[in-house]
């Protein structure tokens, strides 16, 4: 599996909404918005970040590979971790080790 999501993308996303589709529920429909992309840390030909993003309470609690899918991007698998329930919303974070030799950060 290659992402083609860089930091570039999920940091140019902050604040917008994006959908997700859990892969063995293609069927249902979450409606998340990117709410921060941390900055890379980068470490050799490596760089390390995260990206938090807020889905409603009917989110599934369970960690999950999930589609991502937003405007003008194909969907793309990634990897959910729920972290705690904030007001009426369910956050998760996803975790990126990247090879920055196809442009993911300077």
């Amino acid at each position: 599996m290659s992402l083609t999501w860089r930091h570039a993308d999920f940091a140019a996303r902050v604040g917008e909404q994006v959908t997700l589709r859990t892969v063995d529920d293609p069927g249902r429909e979450l409606i998340a918005t990117v709410d921060a992309c941390s900055a890379p840390v980068r470490s050799g030909d490596f760089a390390s970040y995260s990206v938090i993003l807020m889905a409603g309470p009917e989110a599934p609690r369970e960690q999950a590979l999930f589609q991502i899918e937003a405007a003008g991007r194909d969907p793309e698998p990634i990897f959910l971790v729920p972290l705690r329930l904030v007001a009426d919303h369910l956050e998760f974070q996803a975790v990126f080790n990247q090879s920055v030799d196809i442009g993911s950060c300077p």
